[in-house]
């Protein structure tokens, strides 16, 4: 009796196996179709944000080569020299272009994922030790 009474809980397990089965597919379908998704509006976001940024980047430079005309121009109200007025206007270029340098390097330290390497180094140490 003991056997008759196991049988059928496992004739129902394999039953309701065998129904989660097509369950777990259609979610898996569902999950990969919604990863399909995002891809696809990550990928128009990506397009969007480099033509903004070529848009952008054109914009800011005709607009540093307007100040720097203007500056020019004012130089020369004030008599001096155009060799000297390009001189400073070259001189400012450098100061800024020395500027966004020092800032890049120490922005650059941070995509390397400084945290997540010194916990790697840690578990290294860790466990060369043992």
């Amino acid at each position: 009796m003991g056997n008759a009474k196991r049988k059928p809980s496992l004739v129902k397990s394999i039953l309701n196996l065998v129904a989660i089965v097509p369950t777990f597919f259609s979610v898996l379908g569902n999950v990969i179709t919604f990863i399909e998704l995002e891809a696809q509006l990550a990928g128009k976001s990506l397009v969007q944000l480099i033509v903004l940024s070529i848009v952008f980047g054109t914009l800011l430079t005709a607009t540093w080569v307007g100040v720097l005309a203007m500056l020019f121009i004012y130089f020369q109200s004030l008599s001096w020299t155009p060799l000297f007025s390009l001189f400073i206007i070259l001189v400012i270029n450098i100061i800024t272009l020395t500027i966004v340098a020092i800032f890049l390097c120490t922005v650059k330290k941070n995509l390397f994922f400084p945290e997540i390497r010194n916990q790697l180094r840690y578990l290294q140490r860790l466990f060369r030790n043992k």
